[in-house]
């Protein structure tokens, strides 16, 4: 029997929310058990609010690690200011700081070719600033891969991707990477190179 959490009950909603407030509720039940109660039973207050500190703890982590809203327009507007080519340069060095061999992909439909532990990556970035994206480059992206031996294929955009591209992409097993995947991978690089300049 798999055990899960109601959408609506406490701890989702804190799971939900900024983490001050699961530490908040936790120092509350801490102070407030033994001013209600007599001093001995003082430390069930702090039993008590162990899962909200707990929480707490776990949402602050996850804050951490999460792209914030500023990352990702930032990202967004360096992208935009970026000449094609610059973009790609970024990119590659991004992927080969993850641990990839990165060379220049052969044909029009993908960009960049990503090599690690003999698994072959396609990525396809050169309408990342379209506004929207239809069927056509991911048909094109799909009859790539396929004169190759390719584990997967990613496909970049900061547009809106129609339902039928969506269709098509789960179909096809090709990862649509937007604005937040974007703002993670370059985020700090940018910011890094903003400080230099």
């Amino acid at each position: 029997m798999q055990l899960k959490m109601r959408e609506n009950s406490v701890f989702a909603r804190l799971l939900r929310s900024p983490w001050w407030i699961s530490i908040l509720i936790a120092a509350f039940i801490s102070l407030a058990v033994p001013s209600i109660f007599a001093a001995r039973f003082a430390h069930f207050g702090v039993f008590i609010a162990l899962p909200f500190f707990g929480i707490g703890i776990y949402r602050a982590y996850r804050q951490m690690r999460e792209t914030s809203p500023r990352d990702i327009a930032m990202t967004e507007e360096a992208i935009r200011e970026m000449s094609p080519r610059d973009f790609l340069a970024l990119l590659t060095e991004a992927y080969t700081d993850g641990g990839y061999a990165v060379t220049p992909s052969k044909g029009k439909a993908a960009d960049l070719k990503l090599e690690r532990d003999s698994r072959v990556t396609l990525v396809s970035c050169k309408r990342v600033k379209a506004a929207s994206t239809a069927l056509e480059p991911l048909k094109s992206l799909v009859a790539s891969g396929e004169t190759q031996e390719v584990a997967r294929l990613i496909y970049l955009t900061m547009g809106d991707v129609s339902a039928e591209a969506k269709s098509y992409a789960s179909e096809h097993r090709i990862e649509i990477l937007g604005r937040e995947t974007l703002a993670e991978i370059l985020a700090k690089r940018l910011k890094a190179m903003k400080r230099k300049s």
